[in-house]
């Protein structure tokens, strides 16, 4: 799979002129035809001639113009049938069914009228001969009426699409109010797929499907339960598996209506992998379109250099290497050398983080990371505060209560409620600094900057514990830069033993 560079050319447009080609290999044709539309107006619009003497000129000039109006088309030029040859490129290779080809020949008997209108997309037929001044203007009238009555239903068909993409981007906005990842995520993946595709010398069109595609890769997650798109910890694999079903959502939604169907096809791919072992359908190599394997990539190079909660972004000197070293197997190998070119320079990635930058996603991050009954943080929040925190948090004390069940026992359920409730209103107000955390029912973990001297002395003799059949022990840590494993420190913490 090579990819070239292409220089895409600016087409020419002019709202003052309709614009008629003449395509004859007779000079006096053209001579002709000027003398009698001089004069001609359609709609406050004079007519501009473009003059064509063989199908090859005709070509070079439709590339260079994509508003022609009207071909006026000879049939017998450099070959018996190049004009018909030419309106099979007009219509099947370079897709412009807006023009109006009316053929025109002085031989009707090399291309009869009655076969030519069946077997070729022409809008009229005449014969040289019949076609005085008269009725070549009112054929000129009547096509540019026709190609006017088209690009308005093209014009209306537009703004219709204009309205309905908005109404898809206001879903993909409803989905960044809900969850500030994904909207950024969104916007980053769409740009990273034009950098590449650029570099890959995509043209235009397919540059534009691939940002379109990627501005709607998440629409699926619209239907994703909140308590599955808004947990901002890591998914266990139901929930994965729920999360995955946003792909086929997303599909059904965009490929029932037939102008996004190429759109969907793309959005649906990009979580394939280049060797089958992705999802939903385990396609693999070119069965996998191209632009969705573009997507692949932007998709997974965003994921690898964003800070998640639970996990670190890389530099990008790393994810670059990452691309690299699962070239082959997770993505296209030529795809990885050209993004690995356009994402060299794709600004500064530190701002790209998903902590919570408001009271509103403060207050998602409590519902997913506080205990209910006591108000303190839960052990999955701890968990991702090691492992981003370390650095500003260099004390850990768990604390561990024993023979809990048996003050239950004797107390009740209530009071052994109560009892955890103000021990976490003890720990916060004598440390008000500090982060809280219940790990394991009566066990707790306390984070500080300083070292706070939290001692089983301190806790032993509070009010709440010292007249009970409680007994308390702490363990401290410290953390630095060569004792900074969260997993590990968690690992201990939850498995210290209780004596």
């Amino acid at each position: 799979m090579k990819f070239a560079k292409k220089d895409i050319t600016q087409k020419s447009q002019s709202n003052e002129y309709w614009k008629v080609l003449v395509v004859d290999d007779e000079k006096s044709v053209h001579t002709v035809t000027k003398i009698v539309l001089d004069t001609f107006i359609f709609d406050d619009k004079k007519i501009e001639i473009l003059d064509a003497y063989s199908a090859l000129e005709a070509k070079e000039i439709l590339k260079e113009h994509s508003d022609i109006a009207l071909i006026l088309l000879d049939v017998v030029m450099e070959t018996n049938e190049a004009g018909l040859d030419l309106v099979k490129y007009i219509r099947n290779e370079i897709k412009n069914l807006d023009v109006r080809i009316v053929i025109r020949t002085g031989q009707p008997g090399v291309a009869p009228e009655e076969k030519v209108i069946q077997e070729y997309d022409i809008n009229d037929y005449k014969d040289k001969t019949e076609l005085t001044s008269t009725k070549l203007f009112s054929t000129v009238y009547t096509s540019l009426r026709s190609y006017q009555n088209i690009i308005n239903i093209v014009k209306l068909q537009q703004e219709k699409l204009k309205n309905f993409e908005q109404t898809l981007y206001s879903l993909v906005d409803l989905i960044e109010k809900r969850d500030n990842y994904t909207a950024g995520h969104t916007k980053r993946v769409a740009h990273y797929c034009v950098l590449i595709a650029n570099e890959m010398g995509l043209a235009h069109k397919e540059v534009d499907t691939l940002y379109r595609a990627a501005m709607l890769h998440d629409v699926g997650k619209i239907v994703i339960p909140d308590t599955i798109l808004l947990n901002p910890s890591r998914l266990n694999k139901l929930e994965y598996k729920l999360i995955q079903e946003h792909l086929e959502i997303g599909y059904e939604l965009l490929s029932s209506i037939d102008m996004y169907a190429e759109l969907a096809e793309i959005m649906r791919c990009h979580h394939e992998r280049y060797d089958g072992s992705g999802y939903p359908r385990g396609l693999k190599a070119d069965e996998i379109p191209l632009l969705g394997q573009i997507m692949m990539v932007a998709d997974s190079f965003d994921a690898m250099t964003t800070n998640r909660i639970y996990k670190k972004k890389k530099s990008l000197e790393v994810a670059m290497a990452e691309l690299e070293e699962l070239s082959g197997t997770q993505y296209h190998p030529e795809i990885v050398q050209h993004a690995k070119n356009a994402l060299q320079n794709v600004g500064n990635l530190d701002e790209i983080n998903q902590a919570p930058h408001s009271k509103l996603e403060e207050e998602r991050f409590a519902y997913f990371f506080k205990d209910f009954l006591t108000g303190a943080y839960n052990e999955n929040y701890l968990n991702m505060v090691l492992s981003q925190e370390h650095q500003k948090y260099k004390y850990i004390y768990s604390i561990n209560l024993h023979n809990f069940s048996n003050f239950n026992k004797e107390n009740g359920w209530k009071s052994g409620d109560t009892l955890l409730k103000e021990l976490v209103k003890f720990l916060q107000e004598n440390y008000p600094t500090s982060f809280i955390f219940r790990v394991e029912g009566d066990d707790f973990v306390v984070m500080t900057q300083e070292n706070s001297k939290i001692t089983v002395e301190v806790l032993q003799n509070s009010d709440l514990i010292k007249e009970s059949i409680l007994r308390v022990s702490v363990k401290e840590y410290q953390l630095d830069e060569t004792n900074s494993d969260s997993d590990k420190i968690l690992g201990e913490i939850l498995s210290s033993p209780i004596s």
